[in-house]
């Protein structure tokens, strides 16, 4: 897990959409390398919403499990990194919501594959 939620107003997702895949891809990555995750254990998603005028256009929320190395400092670090990656992909002013949790708290239900 990191469980990645991209929510991008319409008028912004329409400029970017044919570069999307190869930022995800590099979100990813970035994901990846600073939280010591692999690619199978990161989801991500890019949703395009219509958000009302003077509302901060992209908004990033991200659930992680809660673990001892990720200190508020190593986080905040983290989080404006990950809004610098961003605010350069879409153009636009980006807000980014991490949240932990904590393990005991996480349950999940999958198809088997």
């Amino acid at each position: 897990m990191p469980n990645v939620k991209i929510y991008v107003d319409e008028s912004v997702l329409a400029g970017v959409t044919e570069r999307s895949e190869a930022a995800m891809a590099e979100l990813r990555r970035y994901l990846c390398e600073a939280l010591g995750v692999t690619d199978a254990a990161c989801h991500i998603v890019l949703i395009g919403v219509k958000s009302p005028a003077g509302q901060t256009p992209a908004n990033v929320e991200l659930v992680l499990l809660r673990r001892q190395d990720r200190t508020s400092e190593v986080m905040t670090a983290f989080c404006s990194r990950l809004r610098d990656l961003m605010t350069g992909w879409l153009g636009c002013q980006t807000a980014i919501r991490c949240t932990l949790m904590e393990t005991e708290l996480y349950f999940v239900a999958r198809q088997p594959t």
